[in-house]
């Protein structure tokens, strides 16, 4: 039975939908725009196996080059102490020296879970033709921007169908994709597609022959692809089930990323579909190398992190031992965000006496308030 990074039971295909749609996190229209923890939907994972876990979803990293800690290092930012420190926490059986020895080597390859366009591209000159994977990108956002527009565009389109229901009967006659990419007879194929989007889904899984352990992991990485507006799609659901409804946005357009992989998979040659078979068994067998690959990295990170704790503790301590201004009258504090600035600056320009501060609330640090009488 095949492992997977993000669960290990056999789920049914809703679970699966259900499940990688939670991975992305919502993002809020700029005009009432709040901080989004980015890894919102990976909270369940220590932050190492979801920094495993998107790695091999989409290639995003969470750390920085090798490169970058060989440079900390030289520059005194961090040492030996911080190493060893790093070390101790983790339990570790590894030599200081052994750690600096991995700053100085190459970064690991990177292993990102290959999608059927990344195959198709596999196959194509990327240097004189255009990439699928920005055509499929392209193309969706497009459909995107039309669907979701706000008043913003001069000629506005329709909305008398759903987002999918929308973009296949566009398929349907959209010269593009054999106009663009040479393949004309995508506006045949894409007739085949079922109307509705779960149908869709579900015809889609079956003959791309993608497993039940691997739908979650495949399908969250197909909505990483087009992640802005999934991520808008999350918000749209969000905000409808705090109403105690639902949308399911952000499921239409997981089928229509997944419906141009089945487009693709219909039209693709035979060498094509044999590169798929084995790009799928690489999903599992690159699983626990890419979980490994950065084990050790993740000490040099923490000894960074240990040392700049250390000059914070230590600014605060000389901070404190300086003698203190005048105590305000009141102090505020304020979550750090624009919205906020306005309320700080009409409130302190009422008396010098009142002093205002910023905290980041939207990081979910616990406070703690203890009044001066107990």
């Amino acid at each position: 039975m095949k492992s997977n990074a993000i669960s290990k039971d056999v789920p049914s295909l809703q679970q699966s939908l259900d499940r990688a749609s939670a991975r992305i996190a919502p993002t809020w229209p700029l005009d009432r725009f709040i901080a989004v923890n980015p890894l919102w939907g990976f909270t369940d994972m220590p932050l190492q196996q979801a920094a495993s876990v998107l790695a091999g979803l989409c290639g995003s990293r969470m750390l920085m080059p090798r490169s970058w800690y060989k440079a900390r290092c030289d520059d005194g930012t961090f040492g030996a102490t911080d190493i060893e420190a790093a070390i101790d926490e983790r339990g570790e059986r590894i030599s200081t020296q052994a750690v600096e020895a991995i700053a100085d080597a190459d970064d690991p390859a990177p292993s990102v879970r290959a999608r059927f366009v990344d195959v198709m591209d596999a196959h194509r000159n990327l240097t004189t033709q255009p990439s699928w994977r920005d055509f499929v990108v392209q193309n969706i956002s497009q459909h995107c921007a039309t669907h979701f527009d706000n008043g913003q565009s001069q000629a506005p389109a329709p909305k008398t169908q759903g987002l999918y229901a929308a973009w296949r009967d566009h398929a349907i006659i959209d010269r593009g994709a054999g106009l663009l990419m040479g393949l004309s007879n995508l506006r045949e194929i894409a007739k085949q597609l079922p109307q509705h989007p779960e149908l869709a889904i579900a015809l889609a899984l079956a003959e791309l022959d993608v497993e039940p352990l691997d739908q979650e992991a495949y399908l969250a990485s197909l909505l990483l692809d087009v992640g802005g507006w999934a991520a808008w799609c999350a918000y749209l659901r969000w905000q409808s089930r705090l109403a105690q409804s639902d949308d399911d946005n952000i499921v239409e357009l997981l089928a229509i990323r997944l419906a141009w992989e089945w487009l693709l998979f219909r039209a693709a040659e035979p060498k094509v579909l044999a590169h798929w078979r084995n790009a799928k068994v690489a999903w599992t067998k690159n699983e626990g190398t890419k979980a490994g690959a950065q084990d050790k990295d993740w000490i040099l990170q923490r000894a960074v992190e240990i040392a700049y704790q250390k000059r914070v503790a230590r600014a605060f301590l000389e901070g404190n031992a300086e003698s203190s201004p005048q105590r305000p009258s009141l102090q505020a504090v304020f979550c750090i965000d624009v919205r906020s600035e306005v309320f700080r600056r009409h409130l302190e320009a009422q008396s010098a006496q009142i002093e205002t501060r910023g905290f980041a609330g939207f990081f979910g640090v616990l406070l703690d308030w203890q009044s001066e009488d107990g």
